[in-house]
């Protein structure tokens, strides 16, 4: 599984575990939006809703979210073949 993740942030987050955007890569195939429900610590308990209307409820590092983690922050997630880009939802 090739490619790049780009996370769209003014912050350098530093380094963390790229494992998780990988089985997330392969759990939705396209892109999707997500929801934070929770924040424990430096993880936040995510509802990612695929295109097709399925949500799941996954568990990822808040470096990951390049917005400001809070409960209801939302994001998107965008997946091609070689990129995998997560950016802030606009107000």
């Amino acid at each position: 599984m090739g490619g790049r993740i780009v996370i769209m942030t003014n912050e350098n987050p530093g380094q963390g575990n790229k494992n998780m955007l990988k089985i997330i890569m392969m759990i939705f195939p396209s892109g999707m939006t997500g929801t934070i429900d929770q924040i424990s610590e430096d993880k936040a308990s995510v509802e990612i809703m695929a295109q097709d209307g399925h949500t799941h409820e996954v568990v990822m590092p808040i470096w990951m979210i390049p917005c400001l983690a809070k409960e209801g922050t939302e994001f998107f997630i965008e997946i091609d073949k070689d990129i995998t880009v997560i950016k802030c939802k606009s107000k």
